[in-house]
């Protein structure tokens, strides 16, 4: 796991600070910030689990669309893993 430091412009923190205090519950703007990066940053382990796939992405395509429902439920939860969950 690694720490990232984040520097924001004075617009930048107000609009911050305005959007988290919105949420229901109102959340203070860094746990909201932490949040919405965490989401943004689950799309990157997407790309990256699909591009460091062991089996080449065309055969899993196609495996994938010819699979049946169960099997595909499984697929999509193996590249949705996290990295620091993957074995």
């Amino acid at each position: 796991m690694a720490d990232y430091t984040v520097t924001t412009s004075t617009d930048e923190e107000s609009a911050l600070q305005w959007v988290a205090s919105q949420t229901d519950p109102p959340e203070d703007a860094a746990t909201y910030f932490n949040k919405r990066m965490h989401e943004v940053l689950n799309d990157y382990v997407k790309q990256h689990n699909m591009q460091t796939a062991v089996a080449p992405v065309d055969d899993v395509a196609v495996a994938y669309a010819t699979a049946s429902t169960a099997q595909q439920t499984q697929v999509a939860n193996i590249l949705t893993v996290p990295l620091t969950q993957a074995p």
